[in-house]
């Protein structure tokens, strides 16, 4: 399961991954499975967005078990060009991540 490489055009930077475009697109997803009419939608939304939180609860992007960690999620980026937040925890992932978990814990889910 991969993530997000990044939203632009800029390659000099080389392969990043951004573990909050998968918590905000897990999130929406579970959003849009709870809206759509159809039930093939729904289930392909929902599963789509299960793999990407099984992913995002793996040591590889979840950081229990990185001492000194400040974050929930590993592999973050703010702004590569000023190298500011990069491969580090971004709050809106965080928040994301939460958000799709509640969701999905949520009774009737």
């Amino acid at each position: 399961m991969g993530f997000s490489r990044g939203s632009f055009a800029a390659t000099s930077w080389g392969p990043q991954k951004d573990s909050s475009a998968g918590a905000i697109a897990a999130s929406g997803l579970l959003d849009l499975a709870q809206q759509t009419e159809s039930p093939e939608h729904r289930i392909a939304y929902r599963n789509t967005a299960l793999v990407m939180l099984d992913a995002l609860v793996q040591p590889e992007y979840l950081a229990d078990e990185t001492p000194g960690w400040e974050g929930i999620l590993k592999h973050g980026v703010y702004h590569t060009k000023k190298s500011l937040g990069v491969d580090e925890s971004v709050m809106w992932g965080d928040f994301f991540f939460v958000d799709a978990l509640s969701k999905v814990l949520k009774p009737g889910f």
